[in-house]
């Protein structure tokens, strides 16, 4: 039984097919033979082409940049979007690939993908924080991506831990 490419693009939706059309289901490959106009057809391909229009794997919208550069006095947002269907969960992973756990008061990570560094004083800074390399990763049923190395670095504001110690 061969299928031309044609035929198989001209098959029916599936709420239009009929069981007793029904010649053979094969329910470990996910996919049918109904019989259509008399000619027997694979439904796998239209099923393939209606499940790619339903899952799309992950594609970043926002990539994060290569270096983010910021103060202790004013803190900083990495921002990583993606999309795909179903939608992508988002993390983000040290350069060792371990998973970045929130540090109260000093990193956040928000819903949308976005991880924080709030101000902070000289005591608060942390290296393996402050001075770190991260990725944002997306992923979802249909696959896995990974951003560029996310180089971050904070400097302490000499002014501002001057006027901290005078007073």
């Amino acid at each position: 039984m061969s299928v031309t490419k044609n035929y198989a693009e001209k098959c029916l939706p599936m709420n239009e097919l009929k069981n007793d059309s029904l010649v053979r289901h094969f329910p470990g490959l996910n996919w049918s033979i109904y019989r259509l106009g008399g000619k027997p057809a694979f439904l796998a391909a239209c099923r393939l082409r209606h499940l790619e229009s339903l899952i799309r794997g992950p594609a970043f919208e926002y990539e994060p940049p290569s270096q983010i550069d910021f103060d202790n006095s004013t803190g900083a947002v990495v921002r990583c979007t993606a999309k795909g269907q179903p939608m992508p969960d988002i993390w983000w992973e040290t350069k060792n690939g371990s998973v970045v756990r929130e540090v109260p008061g000093v990193q956040h990570l928000r819903p949308d993908g976005s991880m924080v560094f709030a101000p902070f004083t000289p005591i608060q800074y942390r290296r393996e924080v402050h001075d770190a390399i991260y990725r944002c990763v997306a992923a979802n049923v249909a696959g896995k991506i990974g951003s560029r190395e996310v180089r971050v670095r904070a400097a302490i504001d000499q002014f501002n831990m001057k006027s901290m110690e005078n007073k």
